[in-house]
């Protein structure tokens, strides 16, 4: 299977990681016995760390998709920072409308990305409350 090949049968995969290999070997019109060797590869090599599900937010209520970023390696002090992540980590684990927080470089100066779903604009906003 050429490499143009083996990454096509990932992305069939990222599409929809439900699909047999049945339906996607018809997908890409080749055998079924190729696209399970194809997904095991897949798997041994790394590229499929794990097969989830994408739930539907908009049926669950949610209406917004919100990015927000901010600084946070700014502080003067490395306790204080230690105190500010402590703080955040805890903040992040207690809302279940938060799918993903990260820390590293980004948009202006920022270093931080919270990505959160929410029902409503004043829901967004208050629990946007994140630091004292």
């Amino acid at each position: 299977m050429t490499k143009e090949r083996f990454f096509e049968v990932l992305k069939e995969i990222l599409k929809n990681s439900r699909l047999s290999d049945r339906q996607i070997a018809k997908l890409l019109d080749c055998s079924q016995p190729t696209i399970t060797r194809t997904r095991k590869r897949l798997e041994e090599q790394g590229y499929i760390k794990s097969y989830t599900i994408v739930p539907n937010f908009a049926k669950m209520g949610y209406q917004i998709l919100a990015f927000t970023f901010f600084r946070m390696k700014s502080y003067p002090s490395a306790e204080e920072t230690e105190e500010i992540v402590q703080h955040a980590s805890e903040w992040v684990g207690s809302r279940n409308n938060v799918i993903f927080a990260a820390d590293g470089q980004g948009l202006r100066g920022k270093d931080v990305v919270i990505l959160s779903f929410h029902k409503t604009i004043p829901s967004m906003l208050i629990s946007c409350e994140l630091l004292p």
